[in-house]
């Protein structure tokens, strides 16, 4: 068996419009096992007045809340490294909503 420290842990989350996929695993070592899936579509997708919300608007949450999770994950050491796939445009909106501490 061996020792891990936190800061071994590197994580990577593979993500589209729908789905984000978190794996973690350990650096110089093969092999990672999922951790996570952020699902867009079980989420909670209509306004206050009961009207549906944008698609838009509710992969923008999608992303928001993802990005949110990933700064927890990071504030409490959970992973050392991180490695985003994902679509251009998916990316896109997830680098601008990620904070400083999780894009270093």
């Amino acid at each position: 068996m061996s020792f891990h420290h936190k800061n071994n842990h590197r994580w990577i989350v593979t993500l589209n419009h729908t789905q984000a996929r978190i794996y973690q695993g350990f650096e110089k070592e093969a092999g990672y096992q999922l951790v996570t899936i952020h699902d867009f579509s079980k989420g909670h997708h209509k306004v206050p007045h009961g009207k549906e919300a944008s698609t838009k608007d509710s992969q923008k949450r999608f992303i928001h809340s993802l990005a949110n999770d990933l700064l927890k994950a990071s504030s409490t050491g959970k992973f050392q490294s991180l490695v985003l796939v994902a679509p251009h445009q998916v990316l896109g909106l997830l680098r601008s909503e990620l904070a400083p501490v999780v894009k270093q």
